[in-house]
């Protein structure tokens, strides 16, 4: 079973955030847990550099307290617990930092899960088989990332055509499109999901979309490449047989493509035959 470590402090604000640890053996292991009742950007360490910096997967950090967690027998991974209330803390929180005094930045510890505390009420952001437990990166902070984003629709297609783009995360958040045609021209700025686009000319195009989540937190900027290509030319021309006196049923006429910006064929000869060649023969049985 985990342990709870009752942390809390009623020195300022009142609080009580509990850290659950489990360790993932058997064995002997012993941690010590503190909860820092101040915005860790008041405190320093390691020549004076203070807790300010951060991952920049991160979009804000919990400005209320924080956490020190220590390892102090033992080498087992454990399953880290920090149960916060949301409420109380204003904001939302859906990942883990850990101060790296080398990196002078509060780092990102990878890959949580977030759900709710039975005996709190309060919500919950776990990490497991966590294992960094080393001096002095032992303090940690509950933190929320940027929103991802990304966009879905057609990269490649013909000039004057239309295409429909979405972003498919972040669904209850806004939208920011920002698309340039190969030209230069500014086609759209848009705050709707999907958008379409008309795309008037040829050329490499660029799709840009920031996304807001409810919590005010704005992607990075994600680039999607379009391909507008020239629209296809159809143009062809024919040998006649070397024949005298004209061109008669039965003859074999050779069609020539003369087409550009062309992948597929398809002939029509006009007395029901068709081709699909790029350069078929064909022959009239009556006239």
């Amino acid at each position: 079973h985990p342990y709870r470590f009752p942390v809390g402090s009623s020195i300022g604000t009142f609080r009580y955030r509990p850290i659950e640890i489990l360790p993932q053996t058997i064995a002997a292991n012993t941690f010590s847990v503190r909860m820092v009742n101040n915005d860790a950007s008041l405190d320093a360490r390691n020549n004076d550099v203070p807790f300010v910096d951060y991952d920049s997967i991160f979009c804000y950090l919990n400005q209320l307290y924080y956490h020190r967690i220590n390892h102090t027998l033992g080498t087992d991974s454990a399953n880290v617990t920090i149960i916060y209330d949301s409420i109380a803390d204003i904001k939302t929180f859906n990942g883990i930092g850990q101060w790296k005094p080398v990196l002078s930045k509060w780092n990102n510890i990878g890959d949580v899960l977030t759900g709710s505390d039975v005996a709190t009420q309060f919500a919950t952001v776990s990490k497991h088989n966590w294992v960094d437990f080393t001096p002095p990166t032992d303090p940690y902070i509950l933190s929320y990332y940027r929103p991802k984003t990304n966009v879905v629709g057609t990269d490649t297609l013909c000039a004057k055509l239309q295409a429909t783009y979405t972003a498919p995360q972040n669904s209850i958040g806004t939208y920011d499109w920002s698309i340039t045609s190969g030209d230069g021209q500014f086609l759209t700025d848009s705050t709707a999901n999907p958008v379409t686009v008309l795309w008037p000319v040829a050329g490499h195009d660029t799709i840009q979309l920031i996304t807001t989540d409810p919590n005010g937190c704005k992607s990075y900027p994600f680039n999607f490449s379009v391909f507008v290509q020239s629209l296809a030319a159809a143009k062809f021309g024919y040998t006649l047989p070397n024949l005298t006196g004209g061109l008669f049923t039965d003859d074999l006429i050779a069609f020539h493509d003369s087409c550009v910006n062309t992948a597929i064929w398809n002939w029509t000869f006009g007395d029901g035959v068709s081709s699909t060649d790029r350069s078929p023969f064909h022959t009239y049985h009556s006239i």
